[in-house]
């Protein structure tokens, strides 16, 4: 998904915590290697998500997860929002 629009971002996982490292061209391996300049990015994606219904963490810098309270619905309806809040940024960052 990440793949599919022009913005710089990598997705690092470990279990049912997920975070996107945005600006990032690999998961990085401290906080000193985090860009400044995601949280302008994450700004869009967060409110396009928001503007959805779908509520994440409001930092850039701040994980999320899954549960088990988590439909496989919960799961589809993430993901289809953040294909569109994705684009929806990229368009916005061009």
């Amino acid at each position: 998904m990440l793949a599919e629009t022009s913005l710089d971002a990598k997705l690092v996982r470990l279990g049912s915590l997920f975070w996107i490292a945005w600006h990032a061209k690999e998961a990085p391996r401290s906080a000193d290697a985090l860009d400044a300049n995601a949280a302008k990015v994450y700004a869009r994606v967060f409110h396009s998500l928001l503007d959805q219904g779908i509520a994440l963490a409001p930092s850039a810098f701040e994980i999320a997860f899954l549960s088990l309270a988590h439909t496989r619905r919960d799961i589809d309806r993430l993901a289809e929002g953040l294909r569109a809040a994705l684009h929806t940024a990229a368009a916005e960052s061009d």
